[in-house]
């Protein structure tokens, strides 16, 4: 059985930019004395509010699925839901 956690909180976050695929990825979470690597890329999107632009990046970490939020106005990544299994 999975669950869905609502957390909203700042998080550290190892990432990369291939400049020749133009993509970029978050590989490595860093919450709560944990971290979470990444297993596969399920989902990306952007959306606006004002003048920022927010980046949502749906990962999967072995049998945990993450939602993260990246501000490119501040630079800063925010976990905003995690669904694990109990």
């Amino acid at each position: 059985m999975y669950v869905l956690t609502k957390i909203n909180r700042p998080v550290s976050v190892i990432s990369k930019y291939d400049h020749n695929k133009k993509t970029y990825l978050p590989l490595v979470i860093s919450w709560n004395n944990n971290s979470y690597k990444l297993s596969k890329l399920g989902y990306h999107h952007k959306y606006k509010t004002g003048n920022v632009t927010f980046h949502i990046f749906s990962i999967v970490c072995n049998s945990t699925f993450l939602r993260l939020s990246f501000n490119s106005e501040t630079l800063g990544w925010v976990l905003e839901e995690i669904y694990d299994q109990l």
